[in-house]
């Protein structure tokens, strides 16, 4: 417990785009190309103690950090790496804006959707919680426990189209809405229309009782309109609505 304690008042970095891989390193196969994604929290290394890699090279114009390995009988050790500098990254947890959420949220838009982490993608609450993570907010992993978290919460179910709409647009943008098996982000209301971005499955984009359902498996931005493949509009399936709040 003391080393993990320790660790935890270490100076560390955020990543705060959508992923990236770090360089290609011949010397140290623990590092070279490994991915990093959104949300991801690593130890930075003290200026006093600068590496430098076996190929001579130094950090120069990058972030250093401590990358966690499997050692030696499975103990944890730590690996040094370079960041270039053109990467999005918080020195400590990014604040928590309104304007932070909505940038994140747009830095996977289009990206292909993942259930469970398919196709190294990522589901509508995987997308969420590690969105959140950036700010030092830990959400559940699944839509079911983040509906269940204690913060500030809106119970919505049996309400009308219209009362649900009226609550919808008095909220903030980047509140979560909620329905059983989805989770969103709202992003804000145009011409009278509710929009969200989220990691999607599959919907009906037209809207109509008669359209196909389709496999959109993106990430992707749409009004409550949609329907779902029982025929209901994604406004009338909505349940529960998480506002965050900065304390």
């Amino acid at each position: 417990y003391d080393e993990w304690r320790d660790l935890q008042e270490k100076p560390f970095l955020v990543v705060t785009e959508n992923k990236f891989c770090l360089d290609e390193d011949s010397s140290n196969p623990h590092v070279s190309n490994l991915e990093l994604t959104m949300g991801d929290k690593l130890m930075l290394v003290d200026s006093k103690d600068p590496g430098v890699t076996k190929d001579g090279r130094i950090p120069y114009d990058t972030y250093e950090v401590y990358i966690p390995v499997r050692g030696f009988c499975g103990k944890i050790e730590f690996e040094k790496a370079f960041i270039p500098a053109y990467h999005s990254v918080s020195e400590g947890y990014l604040p928590y804006t309104r304007e932070h959420v909505i940038e994140l949220a747009f830095a996977s838009h289009g990206e292909r959707y993942g259930w469970g982490g398919m196709f190294n993608a990522r589901d509508c609450s995987q997308y969420i919680m590690e969105l959140y993570r950036c700010f030092g907010l830990q959400f559940a992993r699944n839509t079911g426990g983040q509906m269940a978290m204690q913060c500030k919460t809106l119970y919505i179910d049996g309400l009308s189209d219209a009362a649900k709409k009226e609550i919808i647009s008095a909220i903030p943008a980047g509140s979560c809405l909620y329905f059983p098996g989805h989770a969103m982000i709202y992003l804000g209301e145009v011409d009278g229309n509710l929009y969200v971005i989220s990691a999607v499955g599959t919907m009906n984009p037209d809207g109509t009782h008669d359209g196909e359902v389709k496999s959109i498996h993106t990430v992707s931005i749409n009004d409550l309109s949609v329907r779902r493949r029982n025929g209901k509009t994604w406004l009338e399936s909505l349940t529960v609505i998480k506002v965050i709040e900065n304390e």
